[in-house]
């Protein structure tokens, strides 16, 4: 009988459905998730999982039995109007599970086809749907000042100065060499 255990770490997603998880036990080695254990879980999601050894020894399989918290709160993608109540955020990336649903009065006003960034209200757990409200219309998908705008958004990548930021460059203006 194969020993199981309770492992937490990152979950990274795979556009097939299935996950590994990265424990936080850096001697631990990666753990497969199967696709029937990933309902609800995105990339970067913290989780604990029951894992045990495959026959063998060297590798190992988890089951995912808690989401402890989220590593995704806003996600970036192209609009789509599904009818007069509801449009999606297509899940292009396949690291979600799924479409984002966006209630049309929580749309900005977008129309089909351009780039959003949207704010998760629901997650896509087992007996919920995955809900978000968008909060930032990027613009037409054919401008490349949107294509690094998407980035530097889904990324979660800081694009403003934190406060005294550009104070502090002054202290160095001039002190640079080649």
């Amino acid at each position: 009988m194969l020993k199981k255990k309770f492992i937490q770490g990152l979950v990274k997603r795979h556009p097939d459905g299935f996950g590994f998880l990265i424990p936080e036990q850096m001697d631990h080695p990666d753990v497969f998730i199967p696709r029937h254990s990933m309902t609800g879980v995105m990339t970067n999601d913290r989780v604990m999982a029951e894992v045990e050894a495959e026959k063998g020894g060297e590798r190992f399989r988890g089951e995912v039995v808690r989401i402890i918290s989220r590593g995704t709160t806003q996600v970036v993608g192209q609009f789509q109007r599904l009818n007069d109540k509801w449009g999606i955020i297509k899940d292009e990336s396949l690291s979600w599970g799924q479409d984002l649903r966006v209630k049309m009065e929580d749309s900005l006003g977008a129309t089909a086809g351009q780039l959003v960034a949207a704010q998760i209200l629901t997650y896509p757990e087992e007996s919920g749907s995955f809900v978000g409200k968008i909060t930032v219309i990027i613009g037409r998908v054919q401008e490349p000042m949107n294509d690094i705008t998407r980035v530097i958004m889904s990324q979660q990548i800081p694009s403003e100065f934190p406060p005294g930021g550009p104070r502090g460059s002054e202290k160095v203006a001039g002190r640079t060499s080649e």
